[in-house]
């Protein structure tokens, strides 16, 4: 037996029998991460999420039904103002 072996299996032997695996590790202290909302979103992703084209966000944009920053070059629309204008009648404006 080679000392590379002996090692390994020195290693495999302290390992204790009552291992916990990956997937039932999770304790419910850490909730999952999986619903992050992003604060501003880009007209384009706008438009994708309403199935609108870019240009029908930015005359939302400026008619004022839809609130948005300019940083830079770049418009940006409020995502929780935008969740609330698609569940809104406004949509049909």
């Amino acid at each position: 037996m080679s000392m590379s072996t002996k090692r390994r299996s020195a290693v495999v032997s302290k390992r204790s029998p009552s291992a916990v695996s990956p997937e039932s590790n999770q304790s419910a202290a850490t909730p999952a991460v999986a619903s992050i909302e992003p604060l501003l979103v880009p007209l384009s992703e706008a438009a994708r999420l309403l199935g609108v084209r870019v240009y029908s966000i930015r005359r939302l944009t400026r008619k004022g039904l839809l609130p948005f920053k300019v940083i830079g070059n770049r418009w940006l629309v409020n995502y929780s103002a935008l969740k609330a204008f698609a569940s809104s009648d406004k949509r049909a404006a």
